[in-house]
This record gives C-alpha cells, structure tokens and sequence, in this order.
C-alpha cells in the first residue's frame, strides 16, 4: 500500500514540476508598460536620484537647488548671532 502512494506522489510531483518548468519558459522578464498615459506622466516629472521630487516655487527652488550654500550660510548666520550675544 506504501509504494502505491508513494508512486502516485511521485507522478504527482512529476507532473508538477514540468507544469513549472513550461510556465519558466513563458515568463518574461523585460520592461512593459502597461498604462501610455502613466509613463508619460512619470518621465514628465522631476527627479532626484532617481526618486520623484515635489515641485517647489521659483523664489524657493533657488534656495533648494544649492543645499550646500545654504548649510554654508546657517552656519555663518549662527556663528555671528553667538558672537554678538556674548
């Protein structure tokens, strides 16, 4: 009785396997965009590393645009608000 369900799992298992391997064959693996209209709407909108980033105002996209500055000019503002204090 053992070896006919052992045999019966065997081809079950049997059967399986080559289910999975003809549904490998079909798979694919490159790029589809599904949606035209949201593809567009993604190459439209800015980046930053890759990431998609708000879209700020002018006045404040100048300001973002060099952070380095910025910190640069924190720095010197807090420095000069210490030594006037004292």
């Amino acid at each position: 009785m053992a070896c006919v369900v052992n045999a019966a799992l065997l081809a079950w298992c049997l059967q399986a396997l080559c289910r999975f391997r003809e549904k490998r064959k079909r798979f694919t693996f490159e790029k589809k965009v599904r949606y035209q209209s949201r593809q567009r709407l993604a190459t439209q909108r800015p980046r930053v590393r890759g990431q998609f980033v708000r879209q700020q105002p002018e006045t404040e996209a100048e300001t973002v645009a060099d952070p380095v500055s910025t910190e640069a000019e924190s720095r010197v503002a807090e420095k000069t608000k210490g030594s006037s204090s004292k």
